[in-house]
């Protein structure tokens, strides 16, 4: 038995006007081709602009399931919640959406969808898991793009967000 075939990344949706806080994400669906999925991991990496971002791989689901417990205590202890990387959904073996609103505030198999804050970037990736017992055998998607509450509203008016964006950097 081996992990999943490679994933194809997640993908930007849009932010709607009617859900403020939430931004709409496609999620990718692991090939059963070395096995049943037993279930999926929706992962969100907070502040993605940061230059400690790692490849999904490397981000070990222990610490992921840990990091989706915590609460904050103290402001500093708020501040390090809020920058760590978390599990924001399961789902179990075929129960993946097409879509998914990410930063609802609704649980889903124990892991809060927590809200998304403005001026904050986010990844997400999603992490398939063989059922097979006593084995960990999984496989991540690559990262989705950077996504932001600050993103605007339509396909248009993200493209034209980007156009704007890359002119910034490049001085154009």
């Amino acid at each position: 038995m081996a992990a999943p075939q490679p994933m194809v990344k997640p993908d930007f949706f849009g932010v709607k006007k009617d859900t403020p806080g939430v931004i709409t994400v496609y999620l990718p669906q692991a090939s059963e081709e070395y096995g049943p999925i037993s279930h999926y991991y929706l992962v969100v990496i907070p502040f993605a602009n940061s230059t400690k971002i790692k490849h999904p791989d490397y981000y070990d689901s222990s610490d992921l399931s840990t990091n989706s417990q915590l609460k904050p205590s103290t402001k500093d202890s708020k501040e390090e919640y809020e920058s760590r990387a978390y599990i924001t959904a399961k789902f179990l073996q075929r129960s993946l959406p097409y879509t998914f609103p990410l930063g609802d505030g609704i649980k889903f198999e124990g892991f809060l969808n927590r809200p998304l804050q403005k001026n904050v970037y986010y990844k997400i990736f999603v992490r398939a898991y063989v059922d097979i017992p006593q084995k960990h055998l999984y496989t991540s998607s690559p990262f989705s793009p950077n996504l932001s509450l600050d993103m605007p509203f339509g396909l248009l008016e993200w493209l034209e967000w980007l156009k704007e964006l890359g002119s910034c950097k490049t001085g154009v």
